[in-house]
């Protein structure tokens, strides 16, 4: 089953150039706004003027964060969640920006 995901910005859904910094930039977010477990320890780099400075993302973290246990341990409503605060994200695909008040959808489907 494919992961399928959204950004929704002002009611629209952004067109992106879809990356693997994209989900896990998706998750990072989620996780940096959540404090329960499994997530209470997800936070960005100390020393890092975030989110006015990118928190990065490897190849290592990308793997780590679109791991679909983790995602399904996400605080999603109807696999979507409505992000409180603006995040930056740089990984090896380049930059990756949310704002307050983007929907961030993530769910799963089946071919039919």
């Amino acid at each position: 089953m494919p992961l399928n995901t959204e950004i929704i910005r002002d009611g629209q859904i952004l067109n992106v150039k879809w990356t693997e910094t994209h989900p896990a930039a998706m998750v990072a977010a989620i996780a940096f706004e959540t404090d329960e477990s499994p997530f209470n320890y997800f936070s960005p780099n100390q020393g890092l003027d975030y989110p006015n400075e990118p928190q990065g993302i490897d190849y290592r973290n990308i793997v780590d964060l679109c791991n679909y246990g983790l995602i399904g341990s996400l605080p999603l409503e109807n696999g979507q969640y409505t992000l409180k605060q603006d995040h930056y994200f740089v990984g090896p695909s380049g930059e990756v920006k949310f704002k307050a008040g983007d929907i961030l959808k993530l769910y799963r489907s089946t071919k039919e």
